[in-house]
């Protein structure tokens, strides 16, 4: 069972969750309902909103599980009557039912206040949709709405994605009810992202993220089953691209280039030296550089938000990068940050512009440097443990237990190996 989606509104400095009553309880509940966050804090109302939904639609769901006929029972008792035999089925009885309630309040033979009216609303929506049963509209975009309100998603970046995703899926199969989809429409879907070049695993992640909606709705009981289950879509999509490691006789041309400028050749040099994901050097800040007891420093990520706990990890700074990055008290590099707290896009922006200056090779990219990294550590004969531990391809400084990888010194002297040939 699904219902209208709330919404939040501000009455007197207090956010209070408003919703719209299912038609068939309107005539007890109301036709709103309004619950109060006790807050006047818009983002703090946000976050209680959903267990406060949560709670009203309990009510309804109560409420529905009672006497389809509520009302109009009620008006018979308030009138000190019998209660007649009501058969869902027997409209021409129902219809007849509701135009006497009508008479009797016309002629002002009731004494039950409102009871007559709620009666004949009760009535009225009953034989409107001759059933007795609150039937919600299940079309996609109504019940993907209610998805994306109520579903808790750690990251909102995710939720983008994954909102998205499912709009293309409507785009596609049209906005027809959920429980008209079959899993015809996935391999469809799929069919429609081959034929635009997709991915095989940027299909994946689409076609997942539809998934999830169907998932979903199969837990609240909208569909009996979810129909993508045993989907074979490994013949859809092109292979991956894999990076390549960038020949040094570019990174040298970049380094020297009079047109890049200090930031982008400070990023070079950052992911040259430590393997690090763009994002994680383009949102650092100096604040995150400590200095280890033998004297040198290292890039402490192990509360920065990265990838995933493997990369929680310490870097040490080759000599090189050390005396070029210097000393600050705030972000090193400046690049825009986005709405979900990554400069991913911005910082990629720029360095890709240098870069393509000098290489026309689709798969020269800045994550080229974390491959190069690995296979310039491999042929200084570091071993892989330590290797993986450098770029968290492996457990990273929290993700198991404390001192179980590699020293920081280990890592520093693995480090120093990298020649720094290319940037002079």
């Amino acid at each position: 069972m699904i219902f209208n989606e709330t919404n939040l509104v501000l009455l007197k400095g207090k956010y209070y969750v408003n919703s719209t009553v299912p038609k068939t309880l309107a005539a007890k509940l109301g036709k709103q309902i309004r619950r109060s966050t006790s807050t006047g804090d818009k983002a703090e109302a946000l976050r209680r909103k959903h267990d406060i939904t949560q709670e009203i639609y309990d009510t309804y769901r109560k409420e529905l599980r009672q006497s389809k006929f509520a009302m109009t029972e009620r008006f018979f008792e308030y009138e000190g009557m019998k209660v007649p035999e009501l058969d869902p089925e027997a409209i021409g009885d129902l219809t007849e039912l509701l135009e006497w309630i009508r008479s009797k309040r016309l002629l002002g033979q009731t004494s039950s206040f409102d009871q007559d009216t709620k009666a004949i609303e009760e009535l009225e929506v009953l034989l409107e949709g001759n059933n007795n049963t609150y039937e919600p509209e299940t079309d996609l975009r109504t019940v993907a709405s209610l998805y994306f309100e109520q579903r808790r998603f750690t990251n909102p970046k995710t939720k983008s994605s994954a909102e998205t995703h499912v709009k293309d899926f409507i785009a596609l199969v049209g906005n027809i009810d959920i429980k008209e989809v079959e899993k015809k429409h996935g391999y469809d879907f799929c069919k429609a992202l081959d034929a635009n070049g997709q991915a095989s695993k940027t299909i994946n992640t689409k076609l997942s993220s539809v998934r999830g909606l169907f998932y979903w709705c199969e837990q609240e009981g909208i569909i009996s089953a979810t129909p993508f289950n045993n989907m074979k879509t490994s013949n859809f999509g092109r292979s991956s691209e894999h990076y390549k490691v960038i020949p040094k006789e570019i990174t040298k041309a970049f380094w020297k280039d009079p047109k890049v400028g200090n930031q982008e050749r400070l990023m070079l040099a950052c992911l040259y030296f430590t393997g690090c994901r763009i994002d994680e050097w383009a949102t650092a800040t100096f604040e995150m550089i400590g200095t280890d007891r033998q004297g040198f420093r290292y890039l402490d990520l192990r509360e920065a938000d990265v990838k995933n706990d493997n990369s929680k990890r310490m870097i040490p700074l080759h000599p090189f990068l050390d005396n070029l990055l210097g000393d600050g008290s705030d972000r090193i590099f400046d690049y825009m940050i986005d709405a979900n707290g990554k400069a991913t896009n911005s910082a990629s922006k720029a360095f890709m512009k240098h870069l393509k200056a000098h290489t026309s090779d689709s798969k020269h990219v800045a994550h080229s440097y974390r491959h190069g990294l690995k296979d310039m550590l491999r042929d200084a004969d570091v071993s892989k443990e330590l290797n993986d531990f450098i770029t968290g391809h492996s457990s990273g400084d929290v993700a198991g237990d404390y001192g179980s990888g590699p020293s920081l010194e280990k890592r520093y002297e693995a480090l120093t190996k990298i020649e720094q040939d290319v940037f002079t």
